[in-house]
């Protein structure tokens, strides 16, 4: 299409204009969809809770380490949510095929071709994030907080279960979205929604930006 011929963003790959019910309406399905799949994860992720409970114990705890709950409930309700966090992780791939699905009707053909690989990016981008906070700032996190913590003769620290898997839950969570960053940039660029000229004017703020997120 030459630029001036090119549709407006609204049109669909079958060039046909939708209404914002429309947009509404498929912005629901898709929605719907990734909640389902989080639903149908969720018991299997309950399921592999308590041995990844019993993985992080055995990996990250010092021996003379131990670990408690403060309530007869506490053990069930954190593997609720480690089962829900689970469960949010394994229908990643889903959630971005959903938004590529989405956003892919408004873009012309050469956005759509860079785009393609969305999917697998960015899944395999979010796993590598959660597999480096898990590996490689977890263990550093743990060893900050118990070296603080045996510096001090007059107070003993009780340490919670529920603390030690929540602290390397949100860092997975954390690290593999922020690794989103790059998929972030790139779509920016080549849907020419920010020029790369403006980046690079803009890239002292966006270094400080990034250091304080960090």
């Amino acid at each position: 299409w030459p630029v001036a011929a090119r549709p407006p963003v609204w049109f669909s790959m079958e060039d046909e204009k939708l209404s914002i019910i429309d947009h509404l309406e498929e912005l629901r399905i898709r929605l719907l969809t990734c909640i389902i799949v989080v639903f149908l994860l969720f018991p299997l992720g309950y399921w592999l809770s308590q041995p990844a409970i019993d993985w992080l114990l055995v990996t990250f705890t010092p021996p003379d380490l131990k670990l408690h709950t403060f309530a007869m409930h506490e053990l069930f309700f954190l593997r609720m949510k480690l089962g829900f966090g689970m469960a949010v992780a394994g229908a990643f791939p889903v959630v971005a095929w959903q938004v590529w699905r989405f956003v892919a009707p408004g873009l012309y053909e050469h956005e759509r071709h860079y785009m393609s690989r969305f999917v697998f990016v960015s899944t395999f981008l979010f796993v590598l994030g959660a597999a480096f906070a898990l590996f490689a700032v977890y263990p550093l996190v743990l060893r900050f907080f118990i070296g603080m913590q045996m510096e001090s003769e007059r107070v003993a620290g009780t340490w919670g279960l529920a603390n030690f898997v929540g602290m390397g839950t949100i860092l997975m969570l954390g690290f593999g979205l922020m690794f989103q960053l790059p998929v972030v940039v790139y779509l920016l660029a080549v849907t020419e929604i920010v020029s790369l000229e403006a980046m690079r004017k803009a890239r002292p703020v966006i270094v400080v930006v990034v250091f304080l997120l960090s």
